[in-house]
């Protein structure tokens, strides 16, 4: 059987209420009690508002169109149906924003799904004021660790992202956890 010493509280102890705290020792009660309920409700907003987004684009392009799921549109009545130009479209292929089939003669199709990323695309583009190449770098910090490492080191850089805990607090936390525990 192991003895345990009494001390200070520490992760996982219940004396410190929610069995949290941070490498230096402080509680975290009090950020992570206000910071993660807010961070979930603005997630589960965020699916609510995409989910109604994408439903409302489907209702005015299949109204506009009478798409069916099946059927494709040519790059100029895709533009038309989304208001924008056929330069645009290419422009956002180019950037890997939307990925349209190909006839067997090599001409563009648009279905429902790449109509609904186009519309997608430009209404984050506007809601967030940013441009299309802007969004097409975000999709891709998402799709590729390495590059989000990057993104992550110069957030910390600029003090813009909370830094991760070093290596040495937590092989220190780890020491104190044995130590406690009376372990070699």
């Amino acid at each position: 059987m192991i003895a345990r010493r009494p001390g200070p509280a520490t992760a996982g102890n219940p004396a410190n209420g929610t069995g949290q705290s941070s490498a230096d020792g402080r509680d975290l009660s009090g950020r992570a009690a206000t910071w993660l309920p807010t961070a979930r409700r603005a997630y589960a907003e965020a699916q609510v508002r995409e989910e109604r987004f994408v439903r409302e684009v489907l209702e005015r392009l299949r109204a506009k169109v009478r798409l069916r799921p099946e059927q494709r549109l040519p790059i100029a009545r895709a533009a038309a149906v989304l208001e924008t130009t056929p330069r645009m479209l290419r422009y956002r292929e180019s950037l890997g924003l939307v990925a349209p089939a190909r006839s067997a003669g090599g001409h563009r199709e648009y279905g429902e799904r790449e109509l609904v990323a186009a519309a997608y695309a430009d209404e984050l583009e506007r809601r967030y004021q940013i441009s299309p190449s802007d969004l097409a770098f975000a999709v891709r910090v998402l799709a590729e660790p390495a590059v989000a490492a990057d993104v992550r080191r110069l957030g910390e850089l600029t003090r813009r992202i909370a830094p991760h805990p070093p290596v040495a607090a937590l092989d220190f936390e780890a020491q104190k956890a044995r130590r406690l525990l009376d372990l070699p």
